[in-house]
């Protein structure tokens, strides 16, 4: 918890295994309590974005679960980060599977909702947005502010990310063996007729050859810097700053692609491990972003085949409906098989609780 920013996934989720062993023969309520509820909220997050959070719920009784959500929902309108704890909530909230546990998280959170809406005209707009975002409350300004998010992240114009006559895009790839092994497998997927692949020496360019104008830039995992570097040369040369950014590698890269942003990218790809829990980030360089993302385990099966059926939407000139996307994607993958798993735990961005919370509390303030 110390450490939410750095810690690599495959060592939050061995951490976290060990831990779920030792606690075997007792509650992980009473291992919260036996800690002092030290930046519990923090550790919630982090099983919420890790996918975890079922695991960990599943080893307390349903008194201990309501006790939890108490402690979770209430006070935070004093954090020193409020929003960032709204986050929280939020991404709990949506990373709860049982219908029993939401209940019992909705009915702390309503009733926490309840002692203060007339007390305190702050925490009142707060909780009423997170009551919004939850659809069980809230009132109607927050309501009508969600809405509005809500309804304009189903759907993106084609026109917001295709702009001075083509869409422009930035792919990064990272030289250790997963990402040569990516980059291999993502070449692969353009090599039809729709595409024309020019290497450009320490990164590539695939360009549309029919239908609208399409560059996507990527540099080479093996010149991984000067790649990316040259990339980034070109885009100041023209002052012409992609429309799509996608991220290919392990969490532990992801800072590269994010602090390359611009407020130009309509499309953000976190196609790493936990790329969920980048989401603010993201935010904070590219306000109106879309975002992709995955809850746990990044894979390259997923990764490719999304990045296709989303490059031949916008080369066909379509707008992008995300419902529609994902429900191709879902009938591109064989049922049972690890690629079918593993495309459960990507979250387009009509759905990422967390984002539609930060973007609808900016746009009421």
């Amino acid at each position: 918890v110390y450490s939410e920013d750095e810690i690599y996934t495959s060592t939050f989720l061995g951490m976290y295994n060990r831990m779920l062993r030792k606690v075997k023969a007792s509650s992980s309520f009473e291992f919260l309590h036996h800690n002092n509820f030290n930046k519990f909220r923090t550790f919630i997050k982090m099983c919420a974005g890790y996918n975890t959070l079922s695991g960990f719920l599943s080893k307390m009784t349903d008194y201990e679960k309501k006790m939890l959500f108490q402690r979770l929902v209430q006070g935070i309108e004093n954090a020193n980060d409020n929003l960032s704890s709204a986050v929280t909530i939020a991404d709990t909230y949506g990373s709860i599977k049982s219908a029993s546990e939401k209940q019992m998280f909705e009915e702390a959170i309503l009733a926490y909702y309840e002692e203060i809406r007339y007390t305190d005209p702050e925490a009142e707009k707060l909780y009423s947005l997170i009551l919004s975002v939850f659809e069980i409350g809230g009132q109607s300004t927050s309501t009508m502010a969600f809405n509005d998010q809500t309804v304009s992240l189903k759907i993106l114009p084609i026109d917001r990310i295709y702009k001075e006559g083509k869409n422009i895009q930035q792919h990064f790839f990272f030289d250790d063996p997963d990402g040569k092994a990516s980059y291999a497998h993502f070449l692969g997927t353009f090599r039809n007729g729709n595409w024309r692949i020019i290497d450009k020496g320490t990164y590539i360019l695939i360009k549309s050859v029919r239908g609208m104008a399409v560059e996507i830039y990527a540099n080479k995992p093996t010149t991984e810097y000067a790649g990316q570097d040259a990339i980034k040369a070109h885009f100041a040369e023209t002052q012409r700053w992609p429309d799509v950014v996608v991220h290919r590698g392990h969490s532990y890269f992801a800072s590269a692609a994010i602090e390359s942003l611009t407020p130009n990218a309509e499309i953000v790809f976190l196609g790493s491990c936990g790329g969920y829990n980048n989401i603010s980030q993201v935010l904070k360089y590219s306000p109106n972003a879309q975002i992709i993302s995955s809850k746990q385990i990044g894979t390259m099966m997923v990764n490719d085949r999304l990045a296709l059926e989303l490059n031949e939407v916008i080369r066909k000139g379509q707008d992008i409906v995300w419902d529609n996307l994902w429900y191709t994607l879902d009938r591109k993958f064989a049922a049972g098989t690890t690629a079918d798993k593993r495309f459960k735990d990507y979250i387009p961005p009509h759905k990422n609780l967390g984002a539609l919370l930060i973007k609808t509390y900016r746009s009421m303030l």
